[in-house]
């Protein structure tokens, strides 16, 4: 093989090497970061084991998490859970019980993978575009979260945590073909489609 030709492979090679490059969750969140966020919580709650839970006794709620864990969400599907299985939620400070929504964490975390040339500008930190075969960006909401139950100031039961996860994933082909969505948030409806439940 000439030299010519070896360096032909090598370029080619090069031009379509894949990138790949999680990132952490970006400034401000999306619309479709809450929602793959929210999704994850919500199937989290949806498979929590409630059966052991005392159904004589009303219970105070509470969330125990991290910061930036959306705590009214996370306290409204675990409380319409408590009420779809027949358990009892009051605001009274001297109700018996309290269950404790413990988070350990909920969230977004980004991923994109490129097969093709970025397009840089000298001087600039990002790329401003690129000449791709492949490309796609993924969001991944994620979360995991138990019930800590209490009666009379004493642990009284834990309900084993539960973790779970949504995506939503945006692919597109030669730079122009695309884009092709694909997700597994049960009740997802792309941008316009809104109008069907009218």
């Amino acid at each position: 093989m000439t030299r010519l030709s070896c360096f032909g492979s090598m370029v080619a090679l090069s031009l379509l090497t894949g990138c790949y490059s999680p990132m952490m969750t970006q400034p401000g969140r999306t619309a479709i970061e809450q929602q793959v966020t929210a999704a994850a919580i919500q199937a989290c709650v949806d498979q929590l084991d409630t059966r052991d839970i005392d159904r004589a006794v009303a219970y105070r709620l509470s969330v125990s998490t991290l910061e930036d864990v959306d705590l009214d969400w996370v306290r409204a599907c675990v409380q319409d859970r408590l009420f779809r299985d027949g358990i009892r939620v009051t605001e009274d400070p001297t109700a018996l019980g309290h269950i404790e929504a413990v988070v350990a964490f909920a969230g977004a975390d980004y991923e994109s993978t490129l097969i093709g040339i970025p397009l840089f500008v000298p001087g600039t930190p990002v790329a401003l575009g690129d000449i791709s075969l492949y490309k796609s960006r993924t969001q991944i909401g994620r979360a995991r979260l138990a019930l800590h139950v209490w009666r009379e100031g004493h642990l009284a039961l834990i309900v084993p945590e539960v973790q779970d996860s949504r995506y939503f994933k945006n692919e597109s082909y030669l730079t122009v073909i695309g884009s092709f969505v694909s997700t597994n948030i049960a009740d997802f409806r792309a941008p316009g489609d809104e109008q069907d439940d009218e």
